[in-house]
């Protein structure tokens, strides 16, 4: 436990938010810009791994990405200075009344983090699009986090029974974070998985959605059916019209929230009585 450790010379270490399998993360404040931060303590095993994503992603300047402010290394550990999200992790968001509208803008801006990243110019893809890696700041603006990590295989394995017929990940044998064309399928699906959690029926305060134990998809009477559609072309694998493109299934979601948006309140002003 590092709580009270300055680090970088301004960067106080203030409480410890999650124990990771591979790094400790803290909210920090940083002492001379007068803000919060994230610092991910990564232990000297993983410090080469955290590098390599470092170098693939420190010029990554998008809204819906959680922004890297520093990088101060020891002998013995390497920390991570980050943005820090005041908002909603993905298990606040579960708790949360959204509506279809919200969920089909959530995967939409989660989307649009992925092309940005995957474009030609940087050549990204996430790899561990779990829950842990989504937040949504105080301005509803979803922000998303670990690119080029290592992968949780056990959460894609578990969630593999809902259509993901095959291996769990493609080519594992890659660098993390290189760009393929499976891995970018893989990124797709990801999303597909985090909108069929926010959409299925569970009960108040759940905080984590476990796969359905038969692999059937099953949604709520109220979600529209082109929401349910789309979920399902892009969670399984052997769908006739399966989606395996982030720019395609962006292009669903920003169509279907358009027709979904609820409309602005309308205020009309009452004549002045004399």
């Amino acid at each position: 436990m590092e709580i009270g450790l300055v680090i970088g010379g301004h960067y106080l270490l203030q409480r410890l938010i999650k124990q990771g399998e591979y790094c400790t993360v803290y909210q920090g404040f940083d002492q001379l810009f007068h803000r919060s931060v994230a610092v991910k303590a990564v232990p000297a095993a993983q410090m080469s791994i955290y590098r390599a994503a470092v170098r693939m992603t420190s010029q990554f300047s998008y809204p819906n990405i959680v922004g890297l402010y520093d990088l101060v290394a020891k002998s013995d550990k390497l920390y991570l200075v980050q943005e820090y999200i005041e908002g909603d992790d993905f298990a606040a968001l579960l708790q949360a009344q959204l509506q279809p509208y919200d969920v089909a803008e959530i995967g939409r801006q989660i989307c649009s983090a992925l092309i940005y990243a995957s474009s030609s110019s940087r050549r990204v893809c996430h790899g561990d699009l779990t829950p842990a890696a989504i937040f949504c700041d105080q301005r509803e603006l979803i922000r998303v986090n670990n690119f080029a990590l290592p992968c949780d295989l056990s959460y894609f394995t578990n969630w593999s029974i809902l259509g993901g017929e095959g291996a769990p990940v493609s080519e594992s044998d890659l660098p993390l974070g290189v760009v393929s064309e499976g891995r970018l399928a893989d990124d797709t699906r990801a999303v597909g998985l985090l909108l069929y959690q926010l959409l299925t029926s569970r009960p108040p305060g759940t905080t984590v959605v476990e796969p359905p134990a038969d692999g059937r998809l099953r949604f709520p009477r109220s979600v529209p059916a082109e929401l349910c559609e789309i979920v399902a072309r892009t969670v399984i694998r052997q769908h006739p019209q399966h989606i395996t493109k982030t720019e395609v299934l962006y292009d669903e979601l920003k169509m279907l929230s358009e027709m979904l948006e609820p409309a602005a309140p309308v205020l009309v002003s009452s004549p002045v009585q004399p």
